[in-house]
């Protein structure tokens, strides 16, 4: 208690300083901050200088050499990355899939991640996946609507907005149902060697992608799950 009533006030400084550092780098250990965000940037700098303010009080040349340079470093680490991410841009396509299924995603790794795929125009009848066969896109659909067969009886049809190929391409199994697009569509479709090459060196992106497939099925399965129109049309005959 002594030693904590006779702390200086820029005694409080560096310890705010070192508690900053910590944080900073606990948080990066554990996936709760990025190195490449902003915050992870800005915790360093105010970690370091608030150190370096406490050197005032008890100067040591080397540890303020150290933490000026600090400083340095994450000043240029915050100007290139607001220079990257100012040049950075997205298609109307882009941005409506990024605010649907991705809202968290930093802009660089959206804009490294959306390089795997292409934006493509569907015809009626365009199959997308075909039942008992390995897929070779997982496709996102912007607009329009496709339908599922299964055995070659239709069982649902999906909207806008939701994964097509998300459940096969996560277990690594063919295709459990054909999926055609049903009228004039848009679509993502990322080429499956090519996704799963990238997400093996962008650890971060997978989780988050996993997760939006994963909210993006209990979204889904309600409506997939409704009998096909000719089966309601059977069950209320009956």
């Amino acid at each position: 208690m002594d030693a904590i009533a006779s702390m200086s006030f820029l005694d409080f400084v560096g310890f705010v300083g070192v508690g900053l550092y910590l944080f900073a780098y606990a948080a990066l250990q554990t996936g709760f901050m990025r190195g490449d965000g902003y915050a992870y940037g800005v915790a360093n700098g105010l970690g370091a200088a608030c150190v370096l303010a406490s050197l005032f009080q008890t100067f040591i040349l080397s540890s303020v050499i150290l933490q000026v340079i600090w400083i340095g470093l994450s000043v240029f680490g915050l100007a290139r990355l607001y220079y990257l991410n100012s040049r950075l841009k997205f298609s109307p396509d882009e941005q409506a899939f990024l605010d649907a299924a991705m809202p968290d995603l930093s802009k660089i790794d959206a804009r490294k991640f959306l390089n795997v795929a292409l934006v493509i125009d569907g015809e009626p009848g365009t199959q997308l996946t075909h039942e008992g066969e390995p897929i070779s896109h997982l496709i996102y659909l912007l607009n329009g609507e496709a339908v599922v067969f299964s055995g070659g009886v239709e069982v649902a049809r999906i909207q806008e907005g939701h994964y097509i190929g998300d459940v096969t391409y996560m277990l690594g199994e063919p295709a459990t149902a054909s999926v055609d697009v049903a009228k004039p569509s848009r679509y993502l479709a990322f080429e499956v060697t090519a996704l799963r090459a990238f997400l093996e060196r962008n650890a971060a992106v997978k989780r988050r992608l996993e997760q939006s497939a994963a909210d993006n099925l209990r979204k889904k399965l309600p409506a997939t799950t409704k009998p096909a129109p000719s089966q309601r049309t059977a069950q209320a005959a009956e």
